[in-house]
């Protein structure tokens, strides 16, 4: 039997892909306004359809893809976040142990 295929974990994917192609361009100091557009479009089709995440990988990957924002300020900044940062870190941490 096939594995069932998670709505939210495919656009994730391909959310990771597009802002590590957008990095690597932004490294080389190439123009990467279409690598740009292409995280823009993932990020908005999320924001759009909230496909579920129907397995324990997409919840997993939608609860790092959080995590690793690196909007975030540093732990230890804000008491706030570290508070959500852990409440998201203890339910990945869960999801994994019993998946």
């Amino acid at each position: 039997m096939s594995e069932p295929i998670d709505p939210l974990l495919v656009m994730l994917e391909r959310h990771e892909a597009a802002n590590r192609a957008f990095d690597l361009a932004a490294k080389r100091g190439e123009g990467g306004e279409h690598l740009f557009a292409a995280c823009s479009e993932t990020m908005h089709a999320i924001n759009a359809r909230r496909p579920p995440a129907t397995t324990a990988a997409g919840a997993i990957a939608a609860l790092e893809c959080v995590l690793s924002d690196p909007e975030w300020n540093p732990p230890g900044t804000y008491p706030g976040e570290d508070f959500q940062r852990h409440l998201i870190a203890a339910a990945r941490d869960y999801i994994k142990r019993t998946a």
